[in-house]
Parts: structure tokens; C-alpha cells; sequence
């Protein structure tokens, strides 16, 4: 089991203020580093660990996040935090990560789980590829090989006996390392395996660094908009799937897998945005093997497509259909939807409107559905 340990209880000092609950891209900046952990699979759990302040708004996250456990109290010292998420773990492999990394990739964590099966600890590091010199006072003098020295990032990774062993003898001798890799090989001894770390990964820490990281996710061509329509024939013997969900009616949706309108449109919409081919060609209904396909194990393949390459911010649709009326299934709609791309219900809105007894739809001939997804390309 592995847990993760995301610490952002700092006062934001050399920020100004305190930036966690800044807001992004319309989420909060903490947001945007607990999604990656939450849709990576191989993390089973996250502790956030806060100042006292941001206590009752870190709870209000735990609705858009399934592994976002325990909301816990910061210390003095960023040690103090740490060891206060450690005591809060399950797993037997713990990721420790700076809440103010929010650019962190699923493949850079996927990473550094996998190398801890091998290593009591894994840092990811990166080559500096400026010169580096001494500084004296006001004057830089001698160079430094470049090749012997890394920057380390987060998040770190430990097997959890050990971590919290160093952190519980540090915290008792006082001592405190702005590395928890360093802690770990001052106080036992244990040195850590370097994976490589990513440019992207920075920590915000100036305010300059919040222009960088709105640039990244909103500017330069990587907010995308995509648009979907799926129609389908009602007829007698089928069922009727919407959203996922069979809906008890007279007629059902004529089609070579179940005929979910909403789901295709959907697809369509998420593609769209992601610059993906449509569901014709990824799915095309002259392939046997997607013939009376759940739309649902379809929008699950979708999410492996776009999965670490773009990000749903939201999905608007629509169901144009005469009868059954749609809205008490809704929500188990949203809920199906929401499981299968992995992200948070409040992100889905679907309305239902009928064809005013007019053109096939209102006639009962016919179903519609649209759907329009908003979305961030993370490449």
C-alpha cells in the first residue's frame, strides 16, 4: 500500500502570502497537486497536512478526492508537518511531496513507486545545466563541477518503518532538514536512489512562478474546448442505456454497441478537446468486437488515451429526448460518468430536454444528446 504525504502547512514566506488556496486555472493551487496523486492508481491514499487556518477548507476538498483520507495539523517546522502525516499512514511505502508542486506528472510519482521496490528510498533529481560557482560574500569564484551535484525534488519516496524511524529521532533531537532524504541519511545512515526528476516540476515559491504555472495550464494553446452530437433511432427491443445507466422504456436506442447517446457524445467532446481522432475511428461499428460494447467501457478506454496528457476541467450535455423523463436518473448518470474518467462528480452537469411533440425527437422516434467538454493539455 502506498501513501501519500502532501505537506503545505508554510507560511508562503518568501511568496508574500500564503499561495495553497490560490486560485488557478479556477481551482485552488493545492487543487491541482492532489489530482495527479488522486488519478495515479498506485497511490492508495493521501494525507494533506495544513496550517491550522486552512483546516476547514482542506476538508472541503475531500469531496473532489476519494483518496484524500485525512486533512491533518501542521507544526512549527516543516519536520514537525511532515512527521505529523507520517503518524497518519497506512502504507508500507510513503511519497512525502511539497504541496506547492502542483505541475507534478502521474509518471514521475508512477516512478518513484516503482523504483522503491528495489531502494528504501527514491529522490528525483535533476542535472543543473547552468555553471555553478562558490559565492563568498558578494564575490563567486571557482567552478563547480556540475556533473557531482543535482537539484532534488519531490515527491520523495521511503519505505515507511524507515522514514518514520529518522523523523522520530530527529524530531526528538531537534534536529531539521529542508530534505527528508537528507534526514534520512543524517540520522540512519540510509542513502537514497536518484530517478529522474522533470523540468516541469517546479516548486512555487515567487510570485513570478504563479505566471508560469497559469501560462502552463491556460495559455500557449492548452486550455481546449471540444464539442460532441450523438443521435440514435428508438426502436422496440432494445434497451435503453443514458449516461451508463438502463433506463426502463418502452424502446431503446438502435446501434452497433449499446446506443448511449450521451456516452458517445461525451467521448466525442473529450477527443475533441484532447485532439484525439473521433469515436468513429477509434471505435468504428464495422469491428465486431465493440458490437453491444458497454459506451461505458468505452469512455474508460478514452480516459487511458488522454490519461498524463490532458485534464477535464468540465463536461456540459444535454439529452434531448420525449419520454421517460431523465432527471431522477441523473445523478446515478453522473456518478457512472465520473467513475469511469476518474474525476470528481462536481465537474459533470447533464440536462434533459424533450422535442415539444415536434420532428423526430418529439414524435418519440429519436434520441439526441450534445456535450461539450472544457480541458487543459498537460503537454
Amino acid at each position: 500500500m502506498v501513501s501519500a504525504v502532501i505537506v503545505a502547512a508554510g507560511k508562503g514566506e518568501r511568496f508574500g502570502r500564503d499561495k495553497i488556496f490560490l486560485n488557478i486555472a479556477g481551482r485552488p493551487l493545492i487543487f491541482w497537486t492532489l489530482l495527479k496523486f488522486e488519478e495515479t492508481d498506485e497511490v492508495d491514499e493521501i494525507i494533506l497536512v495544513l496550517r491550522k487556518e486552512n483546516l476547514e477548507r482542506g476538508e472541503e476538498l475531500k469531496q473532489h478526492f476519494r483518496k484524500l483520507f485525512h486533512i491533518v495539523l501542521g507544526g512549527k517546522e516543516r519536520g514537525d508537518s511532515v512527521f505529523n502525516g507520517l503518524k497518519n499512514t497506512k502504507g508500507d511505502r510513503v511519497l512525502i511531496h511539497d504541496g506547492a508542486r502542483p505541475l507534478v506528472s502521474s509518471q514521475l510519482i508512477k516512478r518513484v513507486i516503482k523504483e522503491l521496490e528495489r531502494y528504501p528510498a527514491v529522490v528525483p533529481c535533476m542535472r543543473i545545466p547552468d555553471t555553478v560557482k562558490n559565492l563568498e560574500g558578494s564575490k563567486v569564484q571557482g567552478v563547480v563541477d556540475r556533473n557531482s551535484i543535482v537539484a532534488i525534488q519531490t515527491p520523495q519516496g521511503f519505505k515507511r518503518d524507515l522514514i518514520f524511524e529518522a523523523y522520530k529521532r530527529a524530531i526528538e533531537e531537534k534536529k531539521y532538514f529542508t530534505d527528508d532524504s537528507s534526514l534520512l541519511e543524517e540520522v540512519l545512515g540510509i542513502k537514497s536512489h536518484c530517478v529522474e526528476g522533470e523540468k516541469n516540476n517546479i516548486k512555487i515559491t515567487y510570485e513570478e512562478d504563479i505566471k508560469l504555472l497559469e501560462a502552463y495550464l491556460m495559455k500557449g494553446g492548452k486550455l481546449r474546448i471540444g464539442i460532441g452530437f450523438d443521435s440514435h433511432r428508438l426502436v422496440e427491443g432494445r434497451k435503453l442505456f443514458i449516461g451508463g445507466v438502463e433506463i426502463p422504456s418502452e424502446k431503446g436506442a438502435l446501434g452497433h454497441s449499446d446506443g448511449d447517446a450521451l456516452i458517445h457524445a461525451i467521448i466525442d467532446a473529450i477527443l475533441g478537446a484532447s485532439g484525439q481522432k473521433d469515436i468513429g475511428v477509434l471505435f468504428p461499428d464495422t469491428d465486431d468486437k465493440y458490437r453491444g460494447i458497454s459506451s461505458i467501457t468505452l469512455l474508460e478506454k478514452v480516459r487511458e488515451i488522454i490519461e498524463n496528457e490532458f485534464e477535464i476541467v468540465n463536461i456540459d450535455s444535454v439529452v434531448k429526448l420525449e419520454r421517460p423523463k431523465i432527471s431522477e436518473y441523473i445523478p446515478k448518470m453522473k456518478k457512472k460518468i465520473a467513475e469511469a474518467l476518474k474525476i470528481p462528480e462536481e465537474r459533470i452537469n447533464i440536462k434533459g430536454k424533450t422535442g415539444e411533440k415536434t420532428g423526430p425527437v418529439g414524435e418519440g422516434k429519436l434520441i439526441e444528446a450534445q456535450a461539450v467538454c472544457l480541458g487543459i493539455l498537460l503537454k
